[in-house]
């Protein structure tokens, strides 16, 4: 799993680095999936919105709490799985 951390100022110049930050993780497939933990819901809906044109796929905008709790059941039943 491959990670980044960018900090930049809201508005236009985000939604820019984010595209290219996706691009550049993705290795140019734009197939690739791809996880972006945002603050909320609504910014979730917001980002995705934003950057849905002229195409975005493989991409999911979770909030930071749902994407943990994601990962933490994933990991818990591979763990009971191995039991």
């Amino acid at each position: 799993m491959t990670g980044l951390l960018c900090a930049v100022p809201y508005g236009p110049g985000a939604f820019a680095v984010l595209r290219d930050v996706l691009g550049e993780l993705r290795g140019g497939d734009p197939l690739a999936p791809a996880e972006v933990a945002v603050p909320s819901s609504f910014t979730a809906v917001t980002v995705r919105r934003r950057l849905a044109a002229p195409g975005l796929v493989g991409v999911r905008f979770s909030a930071l709490p749902t994407l943990i709790a994601d990962r933490a059941a994933r990991e818990l039943a591979a763990r009971a799985a191995a039991r």
